[in-house]
């Protein structure tokens, strides 16, 4: 057997040279007997120093079976549930950022002198990784839980014992993912949030905590301040101060507080649900729809470009008309939009920007090529009578967009169609000329289990999430103009995976499909 077969076999080696070098520097063995007996009992010393290895790296492997029994072993099938979860997404972005990562780099440094040619990258090969996360990825995830909690009114304390709503995990969050989920919910300015997640940082403080306790005061001291609770601004910038009394910026700052203190003679109520958006309410469920509207609305069959075909359909307003269209795609045909999509997947845009905060999630685009994918953009056509036929230039309509929602996934509140903004000449040649985007027609691919709503905030609407069902509008109204009623939103998800697939109908090839009525306000049937 190669003596390359042992890691660190190389050091030993040397050690084993040196100690035989000892009684060979001065003269040849062979010349003399008391040479020859000083060289035989250095083997006990041989015996030794490979006893003493052996034993090292039965310690080092035994502290890494160690490391890796502590770590929770999931099947794959309870690994793809556990990232459903908020929390479960969190805790396997944390494993593999910082725990399976540092794991293998420890490994890669221990085993190099037997193995030279192991690296990282050909870990994450072997692994079929395209790339470790990292720590944006983390505070990534953080920063949906303060998003989620934020948007669906969840307890922090709730959070951090692994609950969401009905759904309970054996994830725990320390006092690290405390205090990290309280500086992302600074980021935006959740305040009441932030001193929730500080104030269990604290709680949580023990010899594993990367941050200090000052910190943890201090941050609650500008939480409070922001909350208009001067007193307990200036008692947390005061404890932080007598922590760290060398601190200069923990100073000025509670001078700072005290000067405000003294200037207010009034702490108001804090009250979290004042500062919720109409777009937030809608996605907790606290807005209903005005019940003269509710009374106008219906379901029907409605009827197709096919006489012998209905489409089932749930009017849920008039004006802008808002509908879902129920059991429009099979199980099969929106795992195949799934399937084919899954490899183009890109991280989410606006318009021609860089990543953005205002839409977290992935994209995939699909032509009409594959005869599939054809069919179910005709069938579009036959329940909204447009024109959604694909073409290479001056299209009636644009790719299938297929959207895949990350942790906590959202869309927050915007318009499909450019108004007054849109100019012709942009984007891919295909679409150029083609108008503006009269219509939304967005496949629900998948089942979620809570959140993931469509919103219109403008006219109170929640359209939800059900599975091979889709909702249609139109944003333009009959005369060209955008109609301001169609913002809209996707609500975060909260638990399980949202998948969506949009066909946006351009203007083009709808002049014989969608005529103007008598007047520029006139609905559509």
């Amino acid at each position: 057997m190669s003596i390359k077969a042992f890691p660190h076999s190389k050091i030993l080696l040397l050690a084993i040279t040196c100690c035989c070098m000892v009684c060979c520097a001065r003269s040849q063995v062979y010349t003399s007997t008391v040479a020859m007996a000083d060289l035989a009992g250095r083997e006990n010393d041989i015996f030794r120093w490979i006893d003493g290895y052996i034993d090292t790296e039965i310690l080092r492997l035994k502290a890494l079976k160690r490391q890796a029994s502590q770590i929770p072993r999931l099947t794959p099938t309870q690994a793809a549930a556990h990232v459903l979860n908020p929390l479960g997404a969190y805790h396997t972005i944390k494993k593999f950022s910082f725990v399976w990562k540092k794991l293998a780099e420890a490994l890669i440094s221990q085993t190099w002198a037997a193995h030279p040619n192991i690296s990282l990258s050909k870990i994450s090969k072997d692994l079929n990784l395209k790339q470790w996360p990292g720590n944006r990825d983390l505070e990534g995830a953080a920063s949906a839980l303060v998003r989620l909690q934020r948007t669906y009114g969840l307890s922090a304390v709730d959070l951090q014992k692994g609950k969401v709503l009905s759904s309970v995990t054996e994830v725990h969050l320390d006092s690290n993912d405390c205090f990290l989920i309280g500086l992302e919910a600074e980021k935006t300015a959740d305040w009441l949030i932030m001193s929730e997640w500080m104030t269990l940082a604290h709680e949580k403080m023990n010899k594993q905590s990367l941050f200090r306790e000052a910190q943890v005061f201090i941050s609650l001291a500008k939480a409070y301040l922001k909350l208009e609770q001067t007193s307990k601004a200036v008692e947390f910038a005061t404890r932080a101060v007598a922590l760290d009394p060398g601190n200069k910026e923990y100073r000025v700052t509670l001078e700072q507080y005290k000067s405000t203190k003294e200037a207010c003679d009034y702490e108001p109520e804090i009250t979290p649900a004042a500062e919720l958006s109409v777009y937030e309410m809608l996605c907790r469920g606290d807005i209903l729809q005005e019940k003269a509207v509710e009374k106008a609305l219906n379901c029907r069959y409605k009827e197709t470009n096919i006489p012998i075909k209905v489409a089932k359909e749930e009017i849920l307003y008039r004006d802008p008309r808002v509908s879902i269209f129920y059991d429009v795609i099979s199980n099969s045909e929106a795992q195949l939009l799934v399937d084919m999509a899954s490899s183009k997947m890109h991280q989410a845009y606006i318009g021609q920007s860089k990543m953005s905060a205002m839409r977290i999630s992935q994209v995939g685009w699909l032509g009409d090529e594959a005869a599939d994918v054809k069919q179910i953009s005709q069938r579009i056509a036959q329940i909204t009578g447009l024109e959604t036929t694909m073409k290479s230039d001056m299209s009636n309509a644009e790719k299938f967009q297929v959207v895949s929602y990350g942790v906590g996934g959202m869309y927050k509140p915007h318009y499909d169609a450019f108004g007054v903004h849109y100019d012709a000449s942009e984007g891919p040649e295909y679409l150029r000329d083609s108008g503006d985007r009269v219509g939304t027609w967005m496949f629900y691919l998948t089942d979620v289990e809570a959140g993931g709503a469509t919103v219109f905030p403008a006219i109170k609407v929640t359209v939800p999430p059900v599975k091979n069902a889709a909702v249609f509008w139109y944003n333009l109204k009959r005369d060209g103009r955008r109609d301001t009623y169609t913002i809209h939103a996707g609500c975060p998800v909260l638990l399980g995976q949202k998948l969506v697939a949009n066909k946006w109908i351009r203007e083009r090839g709808q002049i014989f499909h969608r005529r103007c009525g008598l007047d520029r306000n006139s609905p559509d049937d």
